[in-house]
């Protein structure tokens, strides 16, 4: 097992801190339903009330049923995964 380093765990926090800007950003944004989609891939899987919804079709599916919203992160909590790549933010796919 490769044992991380700080810096690593320094990459793993900004990577999260953000991504959590930016999600919650795009989701509370005028164009959230055409917009936070693209945060989701064909295979994601989501359930709200029970009821699932699948990749970005789903999400947008689920978006458009529900009113506005505004968020305010408090808090997240990151953890690196030992030997996994770095992916380059131009692999991203938004």
């Amino acid at each position: 097992m490769t044992a991380l380093t700080q810096n690593d765990i320094e990459i793993a926090a900004r990577a999260a801190d953000n991504f959590t800007r930016l999600y919650y950003k795009t989701y509370d944004s005028a164009t959230r339903i055409d917009d936070l989609p693209n945060f989701y891939r064909p295979s994601s899987a989501l359930t709200w009330n029970g009821t699932p919804y699948q990749g970005s079709d789903g999400a947008r599916q689920l978006l458009s049923k529900m009113p506005p919203t505004k968020h305010e992160v408090q808090s997240f909590d990151c953890h690196p995964i030992p030997g996994r790549p770095h992916i380059p933010p131009s692999e991203f796919k938004l």
